[in-house]
């Protein structure tokens, strides 16, 4: 495994986030600062990770206000490919959010970004899970999952959030997804995070949710960070998600009218509140598109008239989007 040390990764996420000045973004400013970035950031093995300009794709470059660099990125972990699995590459990118978290504190975002994003690219097959520091004045450090590990990303604050805003307007909520937790601090007092249009039918969002549900696991390990909402199913009837940091991904329900739960998948637990409970699966085990089955044939027994109208979010630590499954 390719991976900085601690000290080094920590030192070099201070560095980017408080003492880098990567000035207007211009093509000069920012190779001044890869000639600089390598001291600070040598792997456990020797090799010195170097900052990697990337460029503003196709249809990227009038967000960016001119500037020819899109973002700045640092290779943080590569796994071997034989590791590459969802479990693994899951806890590298934890390991490395605890020692972030202590070199930098809390991140004011978190979360996992859709099939697309952020900007244009495709997200990793395992899972997209993120975490920022942002400041709103002049730049955003994100740690981001790839598919051969994780990686740190020093962006300007200003081009990468219009573009989000434009993205959920003009492309399928499925294609942008994803879900965001932000923090009540400061630093995100002018952000806006806009949720994702309502599915129209049933089979529309069988289809979302599957998607989303796949990674979900994985993701909620990796961030360190559990997800937990209520879906209100019927007048006397409950739906709870709840993905936990271990890896667990599970539904608990209240359920009335459906006639036989274990047809679905679903067991009976001792209990008043919620008693019956559908295991999902842990990270790359989850099969999305059986899961999101069950659980809408669920919701349209318990008399749910339509999708898309049906969920609450309740997050102590901040504000919650749940981008990417048409909920509106």
């Amino acid at each position: 495994m390719k991976v900085l040390d601690p000290a080094a990764l920590a030192r070099s996420a201070r560095w980017l986030l408080t003492e880098a000045g990567p000035g207007d973004w211009t093509l000069a400013a920012v190779e001044r600062l890869v000639a600089v970035a390598p001291i600070l950031a040598t792997g456990a093995d020797g090799d010195n990770r170097g900052l990697q300009v990337v460029p503003p794709g196709d249809g990227e470059a009038r967000f960016s206000c001119g500037r020819r660099c899109r973002e700045l990125v640092l290779p943080v972990v590569v796994l071997p490919a034989q590791e590459r699995t969802a479990p693994t590459l899951a806890a590298s990118f934890r390991a490395t959010v605890e020692v972030l978290e202590a070199a930098l504190g809390p991140a004011t975002s978190l979360g996992r970004h859709g099939p697309t994003g952020p900007w244009f690219d495709g997200s990793p097959a395992w899972g997209a899970p993120f975490l920022g520091w942002r400041r709103p004045e002049d730049r955003t450090l994100q740690l981001r999952a790839t598919d051969a590990g994780t990686v740190l990303v020093l962006q300007p604050t200003g081009p990468s959030e219009p573009w989000r805003l434009h993205a959920h307007e003009w492309s399928d909520p499925a294609t942008v997804g994803g879900y965001v937790r932000e923090r009540n601090v400061p630093q995100n007092d002018d952000l806006q995070t806009p949720a994702a249009p309502r599915a129209r039918t049933w089979k529309q969002w069988q289809a979302m949710l599957a998607r989303w549900l796949a990674r979900l696991p994985a993701e909620t390990m990796a961030t360190g960070s559990p997800l937990h909402f209520l879906m209100v199913t019927g007048a006397c009837a409950r739906l709870t998600l709840a993905s936990t940091t271990d890896g667990r991904l599970h539904f608990m329900a209240g359920l009335r009218y459906l006639q036989d739960p274990n047809a679905l998948g679903w067991q009976r637990r001792e209990t008043r509140l919620d008693p019956w409970v559908l295991q999902a699966g842990r990270p790359g085990t989850v099969d999305g598109s059986a899961v999101a089955a069950a659980l809408v044939q669920t919701l349209r027994a318990e008399k749910v008239r339509a999708a898309g109208r049906m969920i609450r979010t309740r997050d102590d630590d901040g504000h919650l989007v749940l981008s990417g499954l048409g909920l509106g």
